[in-house]
């Protein structure tokens, strides 16, 4: 009998494999990140149906008491979803600019997660820790990716979206060095250097095909995940999840369970179903929770 979990190793397999034959033509970075990126993106169209459209490109917004064509804008995002039938502001092949209103999921895509603590610090630097080695910054493409889904986050909500019509996520095809992440969330040093206070700030979920699954949430995970508001939570502070990266495919289950929930039921006003080939049925991984001394308070009152 066929499962869900059969469904996202084969397509984690097939996705990875993708990945590495491209690296069999070529070694430049560039080039062997901009194939997959399209690659996640062709997989992304797959799931998010007809109404939305999956590109690359910039959120923009302008001050109508301006004549500024833009007033604030995002990074640029790699796996940028939008409702189809929206203007673009700017368009080419595979790349737009968009207004906020239109902005279904910001996605950041990444060949490999790093994160590691930088010694030489730059003078530019607002917080800095210390150890007994000395003082230091993290420092990796987890922090650079963590710092672009959250720009384009607070872009989107100086422009009045609510954070629960939108989706934000990492994902990645491997990462090789972020066995301190949790760590360094729990102690609050990385928080405090990317300047979060609020969960909201944080990506929904982090996917590494062949490794771990990342969730931030106001709520613990529990055995039965569908949405069980517990009684025992606090706005006050939140959860880092963290699953094991066992079964082959889950991470990749699990971050595309939440992103068509978010698309779908969330933002698009579809009834929850629990099941079916978009969901988190038949996981089998462990999940662990820390908590986090991050406010939490919009999770809560939704």
């Amino acid at each position: 009998m066929s499962s869900i979990a059969e469904f996202y190793e084969l397509e984690a397999t097939k996705i990875v494999a993708d990945g590495k034959k491209i690296a069999l033509f070529t070694k430049h970075p560039g080039t062997l990140g901009a194939f997959r990126e399209a690659r996640l993106q062709q997989y992304l169209s797959e799931h998010v149906g007809g109404a939305l459209t999956v590109s690359s490109g910039f959120i923009a917004q302008h001050d109508p008491e301006g004549d500024e064509i833009h007033d604030v804008s995002s990074r640029q995002i790699d796996g940028l979803i939008y409702e189809s039938g929206s203007a673009p502001l700017l368009k080419a092949k595979d790349f737009v600019v968009v207004e906020p209103a239109s902005v279904a999921a910001v996605i950041e895509v990444k060949s490999d997660l790093t994160l590691s603590k930088l010694r030489k610090i730059p003078a530019d630097a607002k917080e800095t820790f210390s150890d007994q080695k000395g003082k230091y910054i993290w420092d990796g493409t987890l922090v650079t990716a963590l710092i672009n889904v959250l720009q384009s986050v607070r872009t989107l909500r100086a422009s009045g979206v609510p954070r629960g019509h939108f989706f934000a996520g990492i994902i990645s095809y491997s990462a090789s060095s972020i066995d301190q992440f949790t760590t360094a969330m729990k102690s609050g040093e990385l928080p405090k250097q990317l300047d979060v206070s609020d969960i909201d700030d944080l990506p929904d979920e982090i996917c590494v095909f062949q490794g771990k699954w990342f969730g931030f949430s106001a709520y613990k995970w529990t055995e039965a995940p569908h949405y069980d508001f517990s009684d025992e939570s606090d706005p006050t502070c939140s959860f880092l999840l963290e699953s094991d990266g066992q079964p082959l495919g889950g991470s990749l289950q699990l971050f595309t369970a939440n992103l068509t929930h978010v698309l779908f039921v969330a933002r698009g006003g579809q009834s929850h179903k629990v099941g079916g080939l978009r969901s988190g049925k038949g996981f089998h991984g462990t999940v662990e929770n820390h908590k986090l001394s991050i406010a939490s308070p919009r999770q809560h009152d939704v």
